[in-house]
């Protein structure tokens, strides 16, 4: 409960009214070196999912190659790939019907 006559803290110092050239020039230079850092990150981070989407291309490449080099259905396309069928559930597990 504030006394008084005297004015309510919150209990932190008060900050300076104005902060010297030289400190505000050290803060810009920080904010722009963070600024850049995650620049940089991010820049690096696209580039390693370009690069990964360039392998992943290749890779499919080579395996429909050698694929069609050994007379293997190319199972990457749709019109040469054989039919998806169900599992099929053995006889003797089959569930028996009531007559």
């Amino acid at each position: 409960m504030p006394q008084p006559g005297r004015p309510a803290t919150t209990g932190h110092p008060a900050a300076p009214a104005t902060i010297s050239p030289a400190l505000a020039a050290r803060v810009r230079q920080l904010a722009a070196q963070a600024e850049h850092r995650r620049a940089v990150a991010e820049f690096r981070a696209r580039r390693a999912g370009d690069q990964q989407a360039r392998i992943d291309a290749l890779l499919l490449e080579a395996i429909a190659a050698l694929a069609s080099l050994l007379g293997a259905p190319d199972l990457s396309c749709p019109v040469t790939a054989p039919p998806r069928r169900w599992p099929t559930v053995p006889p003797e597990r089959r569930p028996r019907l009531a007559r």
